[in-house]
């Protein structure tokens, strides 16, 4: 807190020092600092601002620090990306380098791989408390529970994913296997390596991910399996 880091003559600082730190990687610093270049930028000044205050309207300053990143499907634009409620105060940038953990968010990925498996959306699975070992382990169990302790006896994979039933997607994922899930979501646009624990299934990473990597991977499912 006692640093005071340059601040970048720019609307959206979030963005633009990201941005400048993909032009050092690759045209080196100075070509960059000495002047001269003219970047284009795919940031959408109406989507920036709508993203800005989704966060603001709903978090404010009572919610924790949130960030939100918009991309376009079709072409991997980033046109929105918002780091943190305030770069001055706090530049680290949260959309892009915040490592958190993906939660139920990670269960697309366990799906996914059931489906290019041949997994019937249609396959039934019980819906209950559920222990698992863990590997390398004697006595250790995975312990599995749903939120609030709500199951619903039998569940199709289409009903587990409307609702995001923990105890059916932590049998899911150990069936098709955790190692191939994660070799999965880094296919898919994910870039932190991930751990392939039990846990994982349930999104319960030893390094999270971020949010613009999770939002470019998910863009993967809306190009119908195509990284764009």
């Amino acid at each position: 807190d006692d640093i005071q880091p340059p601040q970048p003559h720019s609307n959206e600082p979030y963005f633009t020092t990201w941005l400048t730190q993909q032009l050092v990687d690759r045209y080196g610093p100075g070509a960059v600092f000495a002047g001269g270049l003219d970047v284009t930028t795919t940031l959408d000044p109406d989507l920036q601002a709508a993203a800005e205050q989704a966060i603001a309207g709903r978090l404010g300053a009572i919610g924790p620090a949130a960030s939100l990143v918009a991309i376009e499907n079709k072409t991997g634009e980033v046109k929105a990306m918002v780091g943190g409620p305030d770069y001055q105060e706090r530049p680290f940038n949260l959309a892009t380098n915040g490592h958190r953990q993906p939660g139920s968010s990670f269960k697309p990925f366990i799906l996914v791989r059931a489906l290019a498996d041949g997994m019937s959306p249609d396959a039934t699975f019980t819906s209950q408390p559920k222990e698992f070992p863990v590997p390398g382990s004697v006595s250790e169990k995975f312990v599995v529970n749903n939120y609030e302790d709500s199951y619903s006896g039998v569940a199709s994979l289409w009903s587990a994913t409307a609702n995001s039933d923990n105890s059916v997607y932590a049998e899911v994922g150990l069936k098709v296997g955790t190692k191939r899930v994660a070799r999965l979501a880094n296919r898919m646009g994910i870039k932190t390596e991930i751990s392939t624990n039990p846990a994982m299934t349930l999104g319960g990473l030893r390094e999270g991910v971020t949010p613009l990597e999770l939002a470019y991977a998910y863009s993967t499912i809306a190009n119908k399996g195509r990284r764009v």
